[in-house]
């Protein structure tokens, strides 16, 4: 069983190879696009949707070092060239495309109490990415071959369903009034956080446990909450947890309107740089 404290294995050691990262800014762009679109989806869903993206990209990866492949092969030629059990193939670029579509409409399908339309889906990227439209089916097609990638298990523990348990634990005083809305301040510093570690390709990585402390440390520090909650095992004075925390709050300064306005509408409700991190 996976620790709290870990990330898989095969992922922590394998790098996204330059194609990868060029394939993971474009498919950011792709879920940004869809999220200022379908701004219901939740802070969960999201960072859910990147992570599958993250995954399925390493897993490709890992998967051509297995069969000996080139490292310099083209993303756009992985599934043409990987295992020949695999029967959905990223033969045609709407497919390719449609991959951080099928991320994004899985997540829905795992979190929310509603799923986006797949034509609707591919209409709003079509739009956003006119130089490479795809269909419904390219979506549907794309679910399965990630659904099939990552042997069916969408579902990793992730530093997001650590994070918002162990904020729970926070120990809040106040009126009634003053306690929500301390809470609700908290679970905004908290999901920015957990977004901009999501989105970089430097933390997205990191063990669940570490992007977890770290984002907790920093949202509790913002609104003047004691940290003293915070389980030892977690290692909150680690030189790793601090070293991430430095690391979050730096770019959080690059954080986009846009990404602020969407996270006061959730938390009002109860979340690649490339979409939401201004250069």
């Amino acid at each position: 069983m996976q620790k709290i404290g870990q990330a898989p294995c095969s992922f922590i050691s394998s790098p996204f190879s330059a194609d990868a990262e060029r394939a993971r800014t474009q498919g950011l762009a792709s879920i940004g696009n869809l999220i200022q679109s379908l701004p219901a989806a939740s802070p969960k869903t999201v960072t859910l949707a990147v992570a599958l993206l993250d995954r399925f990209l390493l897993t490709e990866t890992c998967r051509h070092f297995r069969a000996g492949l080139e490292a310099s092969t083209p993303f756009s030629q992985m599934g043409l060239q990987a295992a020949t059990g695999n029967r959905y193939r990223l033969h045609s670029p709407a497919l390719r495309q449609a991959i951080p579509l099928a991320c994004f409409v899985l997540a829905c399908k795992h979190v929310e109490t509603w799923s986006p339309v797949l034509a609707h889906v591919a209409d709003l990227d079509s739009a956003f990415a006119a130089h490479c439209p795809c269909s419904s089916k390219d979506v549907h097609d794309a679910e399965l071959h990630v659904i099939f990638t990552l042997d069916w298990n969408i579902d990793p523990l992730a530093a997001i369903d650590v994070a918002q348990k162990l904020l729970y634990m926070a120990l809040v005083t106040g009126t009634p009034l003053q306690r929500a809305e301390l809470r609700q301040c908290n679970g905004k510093e908290l999901n920015l956080n957990l977004l901009v570690a999501a989105l970089c390709k430097d933390l997205c990585r990191k063990p669940p446990g570490e992007i977890a402390t770290a984002c907790v440390l920093d949202a509790c520090q913002r609104t003047g909450t004691s940290t003293a909650f915070v389980p030892s095992f977690l290692q909150p004075n680690s030189p790793e947890v601090l070293s991430t925390q430095r690391a979050i709050s730096a770019r959080r300064p690059h954080a986009s309107p846009l990404l602020l306005t969407w996270l006061s509408r959730h938390s009002k409700g109860g979340n690649d740089d490339h979409c939401y991190l201004q250069k």
